[in-house]
C-alpha cells in the first residue's frame, strides 16, 4: 500500500501545472472540477493517484469505487448530485483534521497543515517544526537560499541520511525533488521545489503503525504544497451551476 501512496506523491511533485493556452474556458474550467474531485477521492480514501484533472482508468476505477460505497450503481460517472455528495464528505474529511493554509513566517511562506493532528512546536533558523501531542508525527517546513544550499546538493544530502533506510523512493528534477525512505519504525517524506532562486521544503515523519492514515493525508499535504489547496465550496457552486435541469417525471 505505502508505494502506492508514495507513487501518486511523486506524480504531484512532477506535474507541470498551469492553463493551456488552446484549451477553451469550459475545458479548463472541467478540468479545475476534475482535478479538486480527485483531490476529494484522496480524502475519502478512493484515489491514490495525481490530482491533474485528467480522468484516466484510475480516477473512473475510484470513482466507481465511491460510488460503490455510498450503494449507488458502480459507472465510474459521477452524476452531479454524487460529486456533491463526495465534496460534501471529502470536506468533511479535510476539516476533520484541520486542514488549511498556515504561514510559517520564519520560512516567508504559507502551506496547508492538519491543525488538528500537528501543532506548532519550535522555530529553526530557516523553518518551523510542527509536531503532534506524542511526538511521533513531525512536520518541518524550511527555507533556503540556493546560493546557500545548492538544490541538488540538499536532495543528494538526503540520499545519503543513515535513517533513510532503505530509500523506498527518489526522483529529482531541477525544480522540484521527493525522497521517501522508512526504518522499522518510522516511514520519513521529503520534497522540495526551487522557485527564483529559493528552495522551499517539507519534511514529514509518521509512524509506520499509522501508515495507511499518514500515507493518504501526506498525499493531501504534497497536492496542496505543490499545487494549491483545493476550494472545495468553489467547485460544488460549479458543480450545481452546471447540474442538468430536471426532467418532468424523474427526480
Amino acid at each position: 500500500m505505502i508505494l502506492r501512496y508514495v507513487s501518486g506523491l511523486v506524480a504531484l511533485v512532477f506535474v507541470v501545472c498551469g492553463p493551456v493556452s488552446a484549451q477553451t474556458q469550459p475545458v479548463e474550467t472541467q478540468l479545475r472540477i476534475n482535478a479538486i474531485l480527485q483531490d476529494a477521492l484522496i480524502w475519502t480514501g478512493h484515489y491514490e493517484g495525481l490530482s491533474d484533472g485528467a480522468l484516466g482508468q484510475r480516477s473512473i476505477t475510484a470513482m466507481a469505487d465511491y460510488q460503490r460505497a455510498i450503494g449507488q450503481p458502480a459507472t465510474g460517472d459521477l452524476a452531479s448530485e454524487q460529486k456533491l455528495h463526495l465534496l460534501k464528505a471529502a470536506n468533511e474529511q479535510r476539516q476533520r483534521t484541520g486542514f488549511r493554509l498556515v504561514e510559517v513566517p520564519q520560512a516567508g511562506f504559507s502551506v496547508a497543515l492538519p491543525t488538528a493532528v500537528v501543532a506548532w512546536k519550535n522555530n529553526k533558523p530557516n523553518g518551523s517544526r510542527y509536531s503532534s501531542s506524542d511526538g511521533k508525527i513531525e512536520i518541518v517546513v524550511s527555507r533556503f537560499l540556493a546560493t546557500e544550499q545548492p538544490f541538488r546538493g540538499l536532495y543528494e544530502g538526503l540520499l545519503a541520511l543513515p535513517a533513510l533506510r532503505p530509500v523506498t523512493m527518489k526522483l529529482y528534477r531541477s525544480d522540484a525533488f521527493f525522497v521517501a525512505g522508512e526504518n522499522e519504525n518510522e516511514d520519513y517524506y521529503f520534497t522540495a521545489r526551487l522557485e527564483a532562486g529559493v528552495i522551499k521544503g517539507l519534511a514529514i515523519t509518521t509512524p509506520r503503525a499509522r501508515r495507511p492514515e499518514m500515507s493518504r493525508l501526506i498525499v493531501a499535504i504534497a497536492n496542496a504544497f505543490h499545487n494549491s489547496l483545493p476550494d472545495y465550496s468553489a467547485a460544488a457552486a460549479l458543480v450545481a451551476e452546471r447540474r442538468p435541469p430536471a426532467v418532468a417525471g424523474y427526480t
